[in-house]
């Protein structure tokens, strides 16, 4: 790590320690161990949430082919004007995205999109193995569907006891981050 990303990184978590919320950037370790389930030779489009100083950044982008876009997300404007000063990659673009609220990040979201169908749910949401695609299917059988949703069944402050899957892959794939087995 060079003396520049840890400076940038201690003046912001000293200065917004309850949104930085780490008390150095991610080792190599951690970097290791979160993208090693992850496809990203064959990978077109990644999102990255709270890029920071861009430790995990730079990985993702060593990893990614030249094809691929990695959209990183950061409240933080020092952290963003770090990331464009220091990462100077065509694949990265850098999303200026102050903290608004759920329906500002769901626009924001909106507004990068360009695949026909968007699917939003909170980042506590558990969902059943074949949700998405139950939820789907009315509009891939009719063209007059627009919008479709599903159950949502309340479990705050309840213990989950069977999640589904649980290794990294199986995990993202049921929360949607990453194409199933047999996707295109």
């Amino acid at each position: 790590m060079e003396p520049q990303e840890l400076k940038t990184f201690s003046a912001e978590a000293l200065a917004n320690f309850q949104a930085t919320s780490a008390v150095a950037p991610s080792s190599r370790y951690l970097i290791r161990a979160m993208l090693a389930p992850l496809p990203l030779a064959r990978a077109r489009t990644v999102v990255e949430f709270g890029p920071g100083t861009g430790a995990i950044t730079r990985a993702l982008l060593d990893a990614l082919p030249r094809q691929a876009t990695l959209y990183s997300f950061e409240i933080s404007p020092r952290f963003r004007d770090y990331l464009r000063q220091k990462l100077a990659d065509p694949r990265l673009v850098v999303i200026d995205k102050e903290q608004g609220g759920k329906a500002d990040a769901l626009n924001a979201g909106l507004n990068l999109c360009w695949t026909p169908w968007v699917c939003t749910v909170d980042a506590d949401s558990i969902m059943e193995e074949d949700s998405l695609l139950r939820a789907l299917r009315p509009a891939l059988e009719d063209d007059l569907v627009v919008a479709s949703s599903g159950i949502v069944r309340i479990a705050n402050g309840k213990i989950v006891e069977h999640w589904g899957v649980e290794d990294a892959i199986g995990i993202m794939q049921q929360l949607g981050l990453m194409p199933g087995p047999g996707a295109n």
